[in-house]
């Protein structure tokens, strides 16, 4: 499921939640749930802070509550504390893909942090998540931000064939012209 944040001029995407927890703890799925859904939620937030609070929540299951965390933060519009979010989860594992995706796109909508959000999205592209095409999407934002055209083309084209049925790349992709320069009959 592909969500977006309007922010400013652009869209700024929301990630896919971690998936954590077992049906026993009561936070933890709360938490996911509300990550989830669409919109902000400050008792996600909450559910999400409780689940966190446990002595006995496992490192990765640590780490994928940070991340929910994060972007139920990020949907208030809260991006530098969702970063920490993301941070922390990084921390504890980072190997979650999903959290290096969602502090890339936190970054884009904090906007002047092109570098840094390129960095955090080739990263989580490293470790092959899931929905990739969020995260070539995101990238492609980003790049276009540092002035990276081509990198961007690239990108939103890779996200249009991860993602077919999403309209968002493709409609990316119709702003760029493809220019081919003429070769010089210079003697």
């Amino acid at each position: 499921m592909i969500r977006l944040l309007a922010a400013g001029a652009a869209a700024v995407l929301i990630g896919a939640p971690a998936h954590a927890w077992g049906a026993a703890q009561r936070p933890g799925p709360a938490c996911f749930d509300a990550a989830q859904q669409a919109g902000p939620s400050a008792r996600g937030i909450a559910a999400c802070s409780r689940a966190l609070d446990s002595r006995h929540l496992a490192p990765h299951d640590r780490a994928a509550t940070l991340v929910n965390r994060g972007i139920l933060k990020a949907r208030e519009g809260s991006f530098a504390a969702s970063i920490a979010d993301y941070d922390a989860a990084l921390a504890v594992d980072p190997g979650l893909a999903e959290a290096h995706i969602n502090k890339g796109i936190a970054l884009n909508a904090l906007g002047g942090h092109a570098e840094a959000a390129i960095a955090a999205l080739t990263a989580g592209l490293a470790l092959h998540p899931a929905n990739a095409a969020i995260a070539y999407y995101a990238r492609g934002i980003a790049d276009e931000m540092a002035g990276a055209v081509r990198d961007a083309y690239a990108d939103y084209n890779q996200a249009a064939r991860l993602a077919p049925d999403w309209d968002a790349p493709a409609d990316e992709l119709r702003r760029f012209a493809v220019v081919r320069a003429k070769k010089s009959m210079a003697a």
